[in-house]
């Protein structure tokens, strides 16, 4: 027989009365039936007799739970064999504690093994104490232990690594100031119990969830996985599907239109969950007898599990070991036609790795797939993690949705019924309480919306510093770089207006965007135009063509020269931001050397007067560039001088650029 998953939430010694294969009161026997236990990958009942056994029978507290039985690190030495002494039993033990996620008495478990004379026989203990440490809120103790466990000769270096990266990105999430826009609450009973509730989805008004609660038609084990309905607030039914073999039930999906549902049943195998999708048709007030999906869900030797229907009704997402994946739970696709199923696809290394992928749910206002994974960096356990796109052109990649939506324990399980909004009145499954639960948690973001933008001289083409920009009474100033943001209390009709002392002032009418999820309104640039000079009646602005022609062999300005340079001196006055440089050129009569030391006297030229105008020296770099670079040939055709094209050529060039 299979020996089930025990349960979360369940008290301990009601589970180990029921696991008893016989009435054990010896230490020998509590050792044997632990023995028993942990090689069968029953975890639970495993913890009780070990801890009894080196306790002297004085029993245990709860253990806990997660909806699939997942191993997160191989064992030691005797994995399948029976305990050889008290070191192992400390080390199954703990390692009991951890696979049933009870991480604080797994954590007091590896701390009193690796205090032991023993403890170099059991070189993931280290790792398995961080992971236990980590989920018990104890970063700085559990990065230490990974340090540590690096030093040495583990299998799980890897495994390690991400840990390390993970943690520093949980830090860095938990100050993130964008947190206080999320409301998360746990959902009150009846709906969340004292037993584990997780795998929401909205179908019309009501939840379809997965509940342990006892049910007292189960003879063989009331507290079973089982599909459930019910609105927040409002009392809860079980779905009344046949379950002939007595197997566990649960993570549903209904069809769009509310006649289908699919969904995972499972049994235990040494603790392994072996799983397959069924599908169940409803006619009138019941459900059909369940039908197993074809091999194109439910592969041959793979296990299957949490369907999700695109709300097109079109694909079947769902997740599976089978062959042809990156490694562990993959995220697939299949198309449905009717009652038929197609080809399953693996979204590929966008969104699947090497660890374990799973929950699929496709949000398609926002073109979002979210999903819960093991295996990348996060706040710890399983995070909720979205990617862009849909199911028949493919996924971007995929982004951790971050702090407070994931924790550092297990969240999984996401879903929402917004029309446009993916984390608008949303539902996730979590372990975070006090509790230790998987229970299920709302999540709401008060969402912001911004108009951003650039600012920039219509002449010069460069950004303008300094800048205001109002929008309905609300007002932000541009940076160096010419951008600018404001926030708005919603997206309207409505006109930006722009302005900046020394400019004429402007207006651009705003468009709300045509996709309600879009945050940030993103404007073209907005050019502002110098008011011309009182003093000089002189534009205060680079002529279109920025460069300044000089005299044969000599490199003294031009009364023109020093008009466009006169306009110059003003901008970069008044733009700090900005620097120029003031590059110097020849024509081709003459040595190279000559002319090099021509091209830079030209160049300082131009240089000393921005000074004596009031530039900074530091904001004036003077390039000197030769006979190198002619703007036009100096020989026609025919072999003929060319002497416009040589005064074209005498000349000294300006480019402004930010300053760094």
């Amino acid at each position: 027989m299979t020996i089930k998953q025990s349960l979360k939430c369940v008290p301990a010694l009601l589970l180990a009365a029921a696991a008893l294969p016989c009435a054990a009161q010896r230490p020998a026997d509590y050792k044997k039936s632990g023995d028993f236990y942990y090689t069968s990958g029953n975890f639970y009942s495993a913890a009780v007799y070990y801890q009894q056994y080196l306790t002297g029978g004085k029993g245990s507290s709860n253990g806990g739970f997660h909806p699939y039985a997942i191993n997160l690190a191989k064992a030691g030495k005797g994995k399948g064999k029976a305990a050889s002494g008290e070191s192992e039993i400390q080390y199954r033990l703990a390692e009991s504690y951890r696979r049933i996620y009870n991480y604080a008495q797994s954590a007091a478990a590896y701390e009193e093994l690796l205090k032991g004379k023993d403890a170099a026989a059991y070189p993931e203990a280290r790792y398995g104490y961080a992971l236990a440490l980590r989920a018990s809120g104890k970063p700085a103790e559990a990065r230490a232990q990974l340090e540590q466990y690096l030093q040495g000769n583990g299998a799980n270096k890897a495994a390690a690594q991400l840990e390390l990266q993970s943690l520093a990105f949980a830090e860095k999430e938990s100050a993130n100031p964008a947190a206080s826009q999320f409301t998360i609450a746990r959902i009150a009973d009846p709906v969340n119990g004292a037993e584990t509730n997780y795998a929401a989805q909205w179908s019309g008004s009501n939840f379809v969830f997965t509940s342990t609660r006892p049910d007292s038609t189960q003879k063989d084990n009331v507290f079973a996985n089982r599909i459930y309905t019910g609105a927040p607030g409002g009392p809860v039914e079980a779905v009344s599907i046949s379950n002939k073999d007595a197997a566990e039930q649960g993570a549903a999906a209904m069809s769009p239109d509310g006649n289908r549902l699919y969904f995972t049943r499972w049994t235990y195998d040494r603790g392994t969950a072996v799983s397959s999708i069924f599908v169940s048709q409803k006619s009138g007030g019941s459900w059909s007898d369940p039908v197993r999906l074809a091999e194109s869900v439910n592969a041959p030797g793979a296990s299957a599990r949490q369907p999700f229907v695109s709300p097109d009704g079109r694909y079947l997402l769902f997740a599976s070991n089978r062959p042809g994946g990156l490694g562990g739970y993959d995220i697939w696709s299949a198309p449905i036609t009717g009652e038929s199923i197609g080809a399953a696809q693996n979204l590929g290394p966008n969104v699947n790795t090497v660890a374990d992928e799973e929950a699929p749910f496709y949000h398609a206002p926002s073109q979002t797939l979210v999903f819960a994974s093991r295996g990348r960096v996060g706040m710890g356990g399983l995070d909720l993690f979205s990617a862009s796109g849909n199911p028949s052109t493919g996924f971007a990649a995929a982004q951790n949705m971050g702090f407070p939506v994931n924790s550092t324990k297990d969240d999984s399980y996401f879903s929402t019924a917004s029309a446009d909004r993916l984390l608008k009145g949303a539902v996730i499954s979590s372990d975070r309480g006090n509790d230790a639960c998987m229970s299920l948690y709302t999540v709401d973001k008060q969402y912001r919306q911004f108009v951003a933008g650039t600012v920039i001289d219509c002449n010069t083409k460069l950004p303008l510093s300094g800048a205001q920009v109002q929008i309905d009474g609300r007002s932000a100033t541009t940076g160096a770089d010419g951008s600018y943001i404001v926030e708005v209390q919603a997206f309207s009709a409505t006109n930006l207006a722009a302005s900046k002392e020394g400019y004429t002032g402007t207006q651009l009418p705003l468009t709300p965007p045509a996709r309600a999820t879009v945050d940030t309104l993103v404007n073209s640039a907005i050019c502002l135009d110098l008011i011309p000079a009182t003093d000089t009646a002189l534009a205060e602005r680079p002529a279109r063509d920025n460069t300044v022609l000089f005299d044969f062999a000599k490199w003294s300005l031009r009364p023109e020269t020093q008009a466009t340079l006169d306009t110059l001196a003003a901008i970069l006055k008044r733009e700090p931001s900005l620097r120029a440089v003031v590059t110097g050129y020849t024509d081709q009569v003459g040595s190279d050397e000559y002319n090099l030391k021509l091209s830079r006297e030209r160049a300082q030229a131009c240089a000393d007067y921005l000074q004596r105008k009031g530039v900074p020296a530091s904001r004036i770099q003077v390039v000197a560039k030769g006979a190198c670079c002619p703007l036009q040939p100096e020989k026609t055709a025919d072999g003929q001088d060319n002497p416009a094209a040589r005064q074209q050529n005498r000349r000294v060039e300006f480019d402004i650029k930010l300053t760094r």
